[in-house]
């Protein structure tokens, strides 16, 4: 999840992304991020992604508060 904030989905090396997930022609960003985490199988239909979602906004923004502080390289920017 290091890089997350604006990389194409299904883009990072070293994982087996979905087909769904590759071809989504989503941009993860904070709004994108939000509505797709939850309910992920919505979002991206055909995702392998088994998850039931984060319904909570308050922890969903936390989450992506988190994430979006690292870089490719998992170092904080």
């Amino acid at each position: 999840m290091n890089g997350l904030d604006g990389r194409a989905s299904g883009s990072a090396s070293g994982y087996n992304y979905s087909d769904a997930n590759k071809k989504s022609g989503l941009t993860w960003s904070e709004a994108t991020f939000l509505e797709y985490i939850k309910d992920p199988r919505a979002k991206i239909q055909g995702t392998k992604m088994i998850f039931p979602g984060i319904k909570s906004e308050t922890e969903a923004k936390a989450l992506w508060a988190y994430l979006k502080q690292f870089r490719p390289d998992g170092k904080k920017k």
